[in-house]
């Protein structure tokens, strides 16, 4: 456990709380439309939808990279310091493959592919760091112990509403100029601003830290509810890569406001399986209606409503379980595994979307259909069970 000089545990409702909070909608904001015009950027550069996910997996691939090194940064170094060091490096990759994408450089095609799939590597790196070390160490630190857990659920919810407004404003803006991807080099500038504007004390690290664990990186004991919540990430990522009328992620947003009304009033004194259940099942019904009725103007409302909903109320749960599955100096840990599961998921979601299914909705539906269904049998059979018997809280 970390040791500290002053009390630095501050009121959930203070405003400092927000900033850090609404610095994680920022940050993943800017990936969500950075994947959102992935397809146009990449045929600047003479990319086909093949490659692009590829970029997705690289993106995917690069979220581990530095996970193993978060602990022993945060013991070594101050830990805002190296969250806007990682933003700050962030923003600079963004700027440069939005540069490249209006200017393209004399380089061959496969050279071309070489540097961006490095650049989409690199960005899953920093990216992947500065989320975990925002979610899993500076919130923490700005709370009492008893709020942890609703800080925790309060910023998760926050990077949702990413995944709704970032693409809606990709969308509307690629429409009529080119400023998205500048836009999104903005929304991490604000996230480092937000960051910057929070104080936190001098912490005294520990002895003897080793430079790679898996502290602050990934909880090896809750490697079945990682599992679980994967294909659930992955159909919203190759939702992703098929979806590009605005108006559906402005619907999305929708079904994230149903779902915190149904945690509140609905689900409160329900039994524990039913959140994801009907999460699943909901999800499972918006895809089947826009694989079977895709023709209907009404499918097209309640479908990404439907969408919203379940991805709010499975990864909202999810999230609860990962906490309740760790220790108390395990919380950290925890929120960096689902941050990962949630995050790779997307990631690879975009890639199978883009690079197998060529952003083909039918197909893109077909195969959420088969991920949603593997979800649903594997947490009734098999995660639900285990939790109940492994949880700790």
């Amino acid at each position: 456990m970390d040791t500290q000089n002053t009390p630095i545990h501050i009121k959930l409702w203070h405003k400092e709380f927000w900033m850090l909070a609404f610095a994680e909608f920022a940050l993943a904001a800017s990936i969500c439309m950075l994947a959102i015009i992935a397809p146009e950027r990449s045929s600047v550069l003479g990319l086909d939808l093949r490659e692009t996910g590829w970029m997705a997996m690289a993106y995917g691939v690069g979220l581990y990279l530095l996970g193993p090194f978060c602990n022993y940064l945060v013991q070594t170094y101050r830990r805002n310091v190296v969250c806007l060091l990682m933003m700050s490096v962030l923003a600079i990759l963004l700027f440069g493959l939005s540069w490249l994408s209006v200017h393209a450089l004399p380089l061959g095609h496969r050279a071309t592919v070489g540097l961006v799939l490095l650049s989409s590597l690199l960005v899953g790196a920093t990216f992947g760091l500065s989320q975990m070390l925002l979610v899993s160490t500076l919130v923490i630190d700005k709370c009492e112990s008893f709020l942890r857990t609703e800080a925790n659920h309060h910023v998760a919810w926050f990077g949702r509403f990413a995944l709704s407004v970032g693409p809606c404003l990709a969308l509307s803006l690629t429409a009529w100029s080119k400023t998205a991807s500048v836009l999104g080099v903005g929304f991490v500038v604000a996230a480092i601003l937000l960051v910057r504007m929070v104080s936190f004390p001098f912490r005294t690290p520990d002895d003897d830290v080793p430079l790679l664990s898996l502290d602050r990186f990934f909880l090896p004991h809750a490697f079945r509810l990682f599992l679980n919540l994967l294909p659930v990430a992955m159909v919203m990522g190759m939702l992703l890569s098929a979806e590009r009328q605005p108006l559906f992620y402005a619907l999305l947003m929708g079904g994230f406001f149903l779902a915190l009304l149904a945690e509140k009033y609905v689900f409160a004194n329900a039994e524990l399986e039913s959140e994801c259940v009907s999460g699943l099942i909901c999800m499972l019904t918006a895809l089947a209606m826009l694989l079977l009725r895709g023709e209907m103007a009404e499918v097209h409302v309640i479908a990404p409503v439907l969408l919203g909903f379940s991805s709010g109320i499975v990864g909202s749960r999810f999230l609860l379980f990962f906490v309740k599955l760790s220790d108390h100096c395990q919380r950290g840990t925890s929120q960096s595994t689902y941050v990962l599961a949630w995050e790779s998921g997307l990631a690879f979601g975009l890639a199978a979307g883009f690079g197998l299914f060529h952003a083909h909705p039918s197909r893109v539906y077909q195969c959420g259909i088969v991920l949603t269904v593997v979800a649903l049998a594997f947490y009734l059979l098999y995660v639900h069970p285990w939790y109940m018997r492994n949880k700790s809280r």
